[in-house]
């Protein structure tokens, strides 16, 4: 009997361990094919097999650089936060990130242009129409720079009038006085960039996503760099605000003299190729992302906004910096998705949805298991990391962690579907899914603050996004999958 009880044991040792041989070979043998298709180099696009490896090299390697850009741009303020926060201070400091904050609503500024040329860029661009591909960047240039001159106008004119203190709850003299001035550095170089970003929609819409990417790396470290050299410098804190708030602006605009002036000079802006037919066009498909932006904009950034006027600045900076470092939890979620949304376009302009549903499942689940294995990690070791890291006194809740984590957990699922969406240019649909989202998350995330104090903001974006955008994002995206305009005998 024990004999047969060792044998049953060593043989299920034995299954066990060649079904992990198997995984671990056929794992081994899926990472070699990557490795091959992204050193072969440019695929033949002519058949449906060329084009489906021409974009998973192009997804990969915008995928890869797509990480290490985006946890270079977590991880700098992480890295220079113990510098920041001793020498500003904590409430200056709150103060730097409830600005930043406000003024992440300029991303929809650009009234959708940017987007609306992401996805039609891709097409025409996809199908070798130069000509109007040149006319897309032109109009898009030259609208953004209009946009941004008015922008530039109203605040100058309005800056004098408001009072900045009391707007952004700066209690102490000291915080009270800065406040002005910081605004104003933080505000006019975001507003340069509005026209420059052009460049970074140019390169994703073509599938050079990683190009970009390079150039945000190279942003990262220069604020590193910026925020070492004022700290010791012991340079005004106005100085060290404007020095990294300066250093996005510049590198996009080197970026964009490379790839615009020597690397895909045949798309640079031009006043010759303005086209107003083409800025009728751009409108229509960008005025439906700018509603779409300012909805998902306002529900998804102003957490801090809500904790610096129920909680106060100092609550900021503790939020804040756990906030950024659950972020890099959905980086995996990030740099996957956005790729996926020129490849979704061009993929269901020639019919190969199969494709299409392949990849963005494959890509919710890795997207899954990353953030579940992340936010495991951040939950259970946070504390201890942030009292290591910050000192003592830096008190972070397990509670907190735990909504932020599920929080980036819904976000991750989510992204890949979006990308089906932004891809079939179904903006009304999630116009509607956001108008409803929006206000009802921001009255939970007030309510939630009162019963459950910082802690309840991510809580309640939490359960807001899972209940209302997670099922119906999903349900629209298979509706795509079986939309007669988008199968086509090419599949792949």
């Amino acid at each position: 009997m024990r004999y047969q009880q060792y044998r049953g044991l060593l043989g299920g040792i034995t299954v066990t361990g060649l079904r992990v041989w198997m995984a671990l070979h056929e794992g081994s043998l899926k990472v070699r094919m990557l490795c091959g298709v992204v050193m072969h180099g440019p695929f033949d696009t002519s058949t449906a097999q060329g084009r489906s490896q021409e974009r998973l090299r192009r997804i990969i390697l915008t995928a890869g650089t797509s990480a290490i850009a985006r946890v270079l741009a977590v991880a700098t303020p992480l890295i220079t936060v113990r510098l920041t926060m001793g020498y500003l201070g904590k409430e200056v400091y709150g103060l730097w990130m409830t600005i930043t904050s406000f003024f992440a609503l300029l991303a929809f500024a650009d009234l959708g242009l940017g987007s609306g040329l992401h996805t039609t860029l891709s097409q025409t661009y996809g199908a070798g129409d130069l000509l109007n591909s040149r006319r897309l960047t032109s109009t898009t240039f030259l609208l953004l720079l209009a946009i941004s001159a008015a922008v530039v106008l109203v605040f100058g004119l309005a800056y004098p009038f408001v009072p900045w203190a009391r707007v952004l709850h700066a209690v102490s003299p000291h915080t009270a006085a800065l406040a002005a001035a910081l605004v104003a550095v933080i505000f006019l170089p975001q507003v340069v960039n509005i026209p420059l970003a052009t460049v970074q929609r140019t390169q994703m819409a073509l599938q050079d996503g990683f190009c970009s990417n390079l150039w945000q790396c190279v942003a990262s470290v220069t604020s590193l760099g910026a925020v070492v050299v004022c700290v010791h410098a012991r340079v005004n804190p106005i100085v060290l605000v404007l020095a990294v708030s300066s250093v996005g602006v510049t590198v996009t605009l080197a970026n964009w003299c490379w790839f615009f002036l020597r690397h895909q000079s045949e798309l640079r802006p031009g006043w010759s190729a303005y086209s107003p037919a083409m800025a009728r066009r751009l409108l229509r498909t960008g005025l439906a992302f700018f509603g779409l932006s300012i909805l998902t904009t306002v529900g998804l950034a102003v957490d801090n906004l809500i904790v610096a006027h129920l909680c106060g600045l100092k609550e900021v900076a503790t939020f804040s910096v756990a906030a950024r470092t659950a972020a890099l939890l959905s980086v995996a979620a990030t740099m996957i998705s956005m790729p996926l949304w020129a490849a979704n376009g061009e993929a269901l302009a020639h019919g190969d949805v199969d494709w299409v549903r392949r990849n963005t499942a494959r890509m919710a689940v890795v997207s899954v298991i990353i953030t579940l294995g992340g936010g495991m990690l951040l939950v259970a070791l946070g504390p201890w990391v942030f009292r290591f890291w910050l000192g003592p006194t830096f008190e972070v809740g397990r509670l907190l962690l735990l909504g932020l984590a599920g929080r980036e957990l819904c976000l991750s699922v989510a992204s890949p579907y979006f990308m089906v969406l932004n891809g079939a240019g179904s903006v009304l649909k999630q116009i509607e899914m956001f108008a409803l989202f929006t206000p009802i998350s921001i009255l939970a995330k007030v309510g939630a603050v009162h019963l459950m104090g910082v802690s309840g903001v991510p809580w309640a974006m939490a359960f807001c996004y899972g209940l209302l955008i997670l099922p119906r994002v999903t349900k629209t995206a298979r509706a795509i999958y079986t939309t007669p305009a988008f199968r086509g005998s090419n599949t792949c």
